[in-house]
């Protein structure tokens, strides 16, 4: 798919965005009231700028886990995965585009959302920002990836949302999002977000290397297990019975 495509299919999810504004405002208002909550809590136990940066890296990652489900789920029920399959460019293809369209239009709705928050609250931007930008889009790619290996069960049991969602709650209260967890601490530190925040507290560069470990890692299962599965459900001739 080229760029034109690509812009032409971002543009009409965009204004497909707008036939919901009253929706689309009671959604941002609830996150406006969620985040500003969860940071008046813990601002008292954390830096709040860290707080601050790992709910918005945890907001624009939380569709990876759920998205690759969903648009599996919905071709499937819609009966075109044949043709998606069939295509020259491959299913596994067209869901990367449609993550890439996802990843833009959650940055879209993201950045006025938190640069509201942080003029509300006060919050101190460190000079170094940018920099953590580039590495919450790192967490952010590889989330999506995570999401691709959950996904591709979808081939095979054509539900796998439920799963999906049920992880993104763990990962949000047991994976370090909002303070170092208690319990389950091997379970968090499979996540790239506890890193995060440590690479904030410390600068130290050992943690961007965990992330990027952890992202690749992420692709290169979803990748060989999302095509383990599709080869093994096309010559089951599953595909064509869904």
């Amino acid at each position: 798919m080229s760029l034109k495509i690509l812009a032409h299919e971002f543009r009409r999810q965009f204004l497909e965005l707008g036939q919901y504004k009253i929706n689309l405002v009671f959604a941002n208002l609830s996150l406006l009231v969620m985040i500003t909550g969860y940071l008046g809590l813990f601002s008292s136990t954390a830096d709040v700028f860290t707080t601050f940066a790992s709910l918005f890296c945890w907001y624009m990652a939380t569709h990876g886990i759920t998205h690759p489900s969903f648009f599996l789920e919905d071709e499937i029920q819609d009966r075109t995965i044949v043709s998606v399959v069939s295509s020259d460019q491959g299913v596994l293809f067209v869901l990367v585009q449609r993550m890439l369209i996802q990843m833009v239009l959650d940055l879209v709705k993201a950045l006025p959302l938190f640069a509201f928050i942080a003029i509300f609250m006060n919050i101190q931007i460190p000079a170094t920002m940018s920099v953590l930008f580039v590495i919450v889009m790192l967490v952010v790619i590889g989330i999506y990836g995570l999401g691709t290996l959950i996904g591709s069960f979808t081939l095979v049991s054509h539900r796998t949302s439920n799963i999906a969602a049920l992880l993104s709650y763990f990962i949000f209260f047991f994976a370090g999002v909002l303070e170092t967890p208690s319990i389950f601490p091997l379970f968090a530190e499979a996540f790239p977000f506890i890193w995060f925040k440590h690479y904030i507290a410390t600068g130290n560069y050992i943690y961007l290397l965990i992330i990027l470990f952890q992202s690749l890692m992420y692709w290169v299962l979803g990748s060989v297990v999302f095509r383990c599965i599709l080869n093994r459900s096309l010559k089951r001739g599953r595909m064509f019975y869904v």
